[in-house]
């Protein structure tokens, strides 16, 4: 195998003891260490948005498990109602 092969690794034969790159999931929680928080924040904001229908259905799910705690909370400490 020749030099100019696309299968040799140039960087290997020039630096054996250098580890190899890391997989692209590694290299991505390696990029997360140094990533701003507050624009990835945002970033992530955008992503966790829902469409309308959703948005209402969840919130909707969300007060009615509300309005059950408290009402069993009367009874009850708020922990063991949930």
């Amino acid at each position: 195998m020749s030099i100019d092969s696309p299968t040799v690794s140039v960087t290997h034969i020039l630096s054996p003891e250098l580890a190899p790159p890391a997989p692209p999931t590694r290299a991505a929680i390696t990029a997360g260490w140094i990533r701003d928080e507050a624009s990835h924040v945002r970033w992530l904001l955008e992503q966790a948005r829902l469409p309308a229908a959703e948005r209402d259905a969840a919130q909707a799910v969300a007060a009615d498990l509300v309005r059950r705690v408290r009402a069993r909370a009367k009874s009850q400490g708020v922990v063991e109602a949930f």
